[in-house]
């Protein structure tokens, strides 16, 4: 009987297990807004709020949670107010409003530029009223190669600085005005989508490389920046996780964020952004919970993506680097 009793024990004990990480897996996200003071805020952190991206303002707290981080803050007495209930149903419709309003009331844009001849209107992930937004991870090696086509002396052929969990290159490429031929001048390092639910930063580095690519003859400004400097670019640090996203939801919206390492307890995925040697292990804004978002790994540069990426930064000597990344789901 003391057998059988056991044995029951174990299997609700793993039905149990198995139904947390699967529900932490597939949790939904809001976009709220709560009154809140730096005591109370601080210690909503120390009980495991997750939170990458916010505004705190006057005791104004507006974030982009999860179910879990809406229930620790109503276990401390907290109220929210739901700004955006299920971002990936409803990011759509929030980005139209938005591009309606701005249509509505358009503002004086002093210091913008016209959109790159050969950017367009961007790639096929993710859509607003039918307008494609985003490149895919495909879609971004095809805008590297038609980069190297069009401006050969000033990009070189894209290259492959490691592989993910999953097989897939993070790619890079080198900028400057004698681009195949690396030259004893000052290097920059620029990157994007640490996290796989920012895709507009990959877009945003893609436009920058085409306004350079395209005004480098006629910009001064942009022709002293390219003949002085190299710039190393990976538009994609998170391949298996952008790519997973895409797979989800091809219109865009996919909440996933960490990689998609298999943590081998029925969890997947670590922060990249929480996976550096700088700081490792220290409580201060990641987990030690695989289902956490926040997950920074078994070790510092334990992802193949981070052990690539210190590898390549060991291999120069960047003066500066650039780590694109966005405010919520945009």
């Amino acid at each position: 009987m003391k057998q059988i009793f056991t044995k029951l024990l174990f299997i609700l004990f793993a039905i149990c297990f198995l139904t947390s990480q699967a529900f932490a897996q597939n949790q939904k996200y809001h976009r709220i807004q709560t009154t809140i003071n730096h005591v109370q805020l601080r210690s909503l952190l120390q009980s495991g709020l997750e939170m990458d991206h916010y505004h705190y303002e006057n005791d104004i707290l507006i974030a982009e949670v999860s179910d879990q981080d809406i229930r620790i803050m109503r276990q401390q007495g907290i109220k929210v107010k739901y700004l955006i209930r299920d971002l990936e149903k409803n990011i759509e419709a929030f980005n139209a409003e938005v591009d309606r309003k701005a249509a509505a009331n358009p503002i004086q844009r002093a210091i913008s530029v016209p959109t790159p001849l050969n950017f367009g209107t961007g790639g096929t992930y993710g859509t607003v009223g039918g307008v494609a937004r985003h490149f895919t991870f495909q879609e971004m090696q095809n805008e590297l190669d038609e980069m190297r086509a069009l401006f050969p002396g000033l990009i070189t052929v894209k290259s492959s600085i490691g592989t993910t969990e999953q097989g897939r290159s993070l790619f890079m490429v080198r900028i400057s005005d004698n681009a195949d031929v690396d030259e004893n001048e000052p290097e920059v390092y620029l990157n994007a989508v640490h996290h796989a639910r920012e895709p507009i930063s990959m877009t945003q580095l893609i436009f920058f490389m085409w306004h350079v690519l395209e005004n480098y003859n006629t910009d001064k400004e942009i022709q002293t920046l390219i003949n002085s400097t190299e710039l190393y670019v990976v538009p994609c640090v998170n391949p298996d996780g952008y790519v997973y996203n895409y797979t989800v939801n091809s219109a865009g919206g996919s909440m996933w964020r960490k990689n998609r390492h298999n943590n081998g307890d029925g969890t997947f995925g670590v922060d990249n952004n929480r996976n550096y040697g700088f700081g490792w292990g220290l409580n201060n804004g990641s987990s030690t919970s695989t289902s956490s978002e926040t997950y920074r790994g078994v070790t510092s540069f334990s992802e193949l993506e981070n052990s690539a990426l210190r590898n390549f930064c060991n291999s120069h000597h960047f003066v500066t680097q650039f780590n694109c990344h966005s405010y919520g789901n945009y």
